[in-house]
C-alpha cells in the first residue's frame, strides 16, 4: 500500500542528504557542504513519528551486529589455523588453514552489504580504506609472490624490504589499485602456494631468506586482516551508528547499501559484460576457487535484510510496502530468489571452468532485474 506521508517523513529534513557515487569499489559517503562539513540533515520530525523506518533501521543494525559477530568468530579460526600451519608446515595443517580461509571469506561476503555506505562524511575515508585493506579485487598475485613465468617476482623476494605491517601498509596499492599487499587475496595467494616442501620449509641455501619471509608475510597479513575485519564489524556495535542518524539518512543508507552490493559486487564484477572472456579477472577468489560459494554468500547478505524473519515479518519490507508504490517487498523477494536459483545453477567454480553462456546470462539478467528494483527505490528518495 502506498503511504506518501510516510515517504515524506523519511525524506523531510532541514537539509537534504545526497549520497554521491564513488568509483570502483569505494563505499559512498554522505554529502558535505562547500566547506567540507556535514550537511544539516536534522529531520523536522522525531524518529518516533516514522516508526516503520525506525524499525527498519533497527533491523538492519541488528542484522549487521549478528552477521559481524559470526564473521569474527569464524575468522578467529582462520588466524588460529594459520598459526598452527606456520608452527608445523604440513599438508594437513595447510588444508585446514585453506578451508578456514574459505569459511572466513564466506562470512565476509555475507557481511559485505553492511560495508557499503558511511553514516557520516567524517567516516567515509576510513570506510573506504578498511574495505580496500580487506578485499581488493581484481588482484595481481605477482605483486605478492612469484608466478610460474616470473618465479622471483613479488614482495616476498624483495629481500631488502622488511615485511613489517608498516611497510606493507605503505606498499598497499602503491603501484595501482590491483596491487594489494594486504587482505583476503594476499592470504589466499600465500596459502595456495605450491609445493609445500620448497616454499614453506627452508632447505637449500637459496631458500634460507625467502622461506622465512613468506612465513612472516602470511603471519602479518593474517593478523592485519583480522584487525580490519574487526574494525568493519565494530562500527555497527555502538548505539550511535545507524539508528542515531536522521531519518532521511537512515532511509538512504539502507537502500543504497542494498543497491550498491548488487551493482558493485555482482553486476559489474563477477557478472560484468565480458566476464567469461577473462574469468580470472572477475572471479571472487580465482586462486582458491569455489566462486559460486562466495557469490551466494553475497546473496545471503541480501536475504538477511530482505527475507522473512522467523516471526514471519520483516520490518524492512514492511517499511518499503508502506512508503513506496513499487516494487514491494514480495517483488523484491521474488527477484532475489531468482538471483539465488540462477547462480546455484552455475558450476561450483564459476566464472572459471566450463560455464554455460546461457545460464550465466540468465543469472546476470536476474541480478540486473533486482538492481533495477533497488535503484528505483533509492531514486525515489531523491528530493
Amino acid at each position: 500500500m502506498h503511504r506518501p506521508h510516510l515517504l515524506a517523513l523519511a525524506l523531510l529534513s532541514t537539509g537534504v542528504l545526497t549520497l554521491a557515487a564513488c568509483s570502483g569499489s569505494d563505499p559512498e559517503q554522505a554529502a558535505t557542504t562547500d566547506d567540507g562539513t556535514a550537511e544539516d540533515t536534522t529531520p523536522a520530525t522525531t524518529p518516533a513519528d516514522s516508526g516503520q523506518l525506525v524499525a527498519a533501521a533497527g533491523r538492519m543494525q541488528q542484522a549487521a551486529r549478528e552477521t559481524g559477530d559470526a564473521m569474527m568468530e569464524t575468522c578467529r579460526t582462520l588466524q588460529a589455523r594459520v598459526t598452527g600451519f606456520l608452527q608445523h608446515p604440513d599438508d594437513s595443517g595447510r588444508d585446514a588453514a585453506r578451508e578456514a580461509w574459505h569459511e572466513c571469506y564466506e562470512h565476509w561476503n555475507r557481511f559485505l552489504v553492511f560495508h557499503q555506505v558511511a553514516f557520516t562524511p567524517r567516516d567515509a575515508a576510513a570506510l573506504v580504506r578498511t574495505g580496500r585493506l580487506i578485499n581488493t579485487r581484481p588482484f595481481q598475485p605477482g605483486y605478492i609472490d612469484g608466478l610460474p613465468e616470473y618465479p622471483y617476482s613479488g614482495l616476498v623476494h624483495e629481500t631488502g624490504m622488511v615485511l613489517s605491517l608498516s611497510t606493507l601498509l605503505d606498499q598497499h596499492q602503491m603501484m595501482d589499485e590491483e596491487s594489494a599487499s594486504l587482505g583476503f587475496p594476499v592470504v589466499e595467494t600465500l596459502l595456495w602456494r605450491e609445493p609445500l616442501a620448497e616454499l614453506w620449509i627452508a632447505g637449500e641455501e637459496e631458500d634460507t631468506s625467502v622461506v622465512p619471509r613468506r612465513r612472516q608475510y602470511l603471519e602479518v597479513a593474517t593478523e592485519e586482516l583480522l584487525a580490519q575485519l574487526r574494525s568493519a564489524r565494530d562500527r555497527w556495535q555502538t548505539d550511535t551508528s545507524l539508528r542515531d542518524v536522521p531519518n532521511a539518512i537512515q532511509a538512504r543508507v539502507l537502500l543504497r547499501s542494498l543497491e550498491r552490493l548488487v551493482y558493485q559486487a555482482l553486476l559489474t564484477r563477477t557478472f560484468a559484460e565480458g566476464a567469461l572472456d577473462d574469468p580470472e579477472w572477475h572471479h571472487p577468489s580465482a586462486v582458491a576457487g569455489q566462486g559460486r560459494r562466495h557469490m551466494l554468500a553475497r546473496v545471503a547478505g541480501l536475504e538477511r535484510l530482505l527475507g522473512v524473519t522467523p516471526n514471519g515479518t520483516n520490518p524492512i519490507t514492511v517499511w518499503i510496502d508502506e512508503a513506496f508504490e513499487q516494487p514491494d517487498g514480495a517483488t523484491l523477494r521474488e527477484h532475489l530468489a531468482a538471483v539465488r536459483s540462477t547462480i546455484e545453477a552455475l558450476p561450483a567454480n564459476a566464472p572459471l571452468g566450463d560455464v554455460d553462456v546461457e545460464s550465466f546470462n540468465q543469472a546476470r539478467q536476474a541480478i540486473a532485474t533486482l538492481h533495477q528494483d533497488l535503484n528505483t527505490l533509492f531514486e525515489a528518495t531523491n528530493p
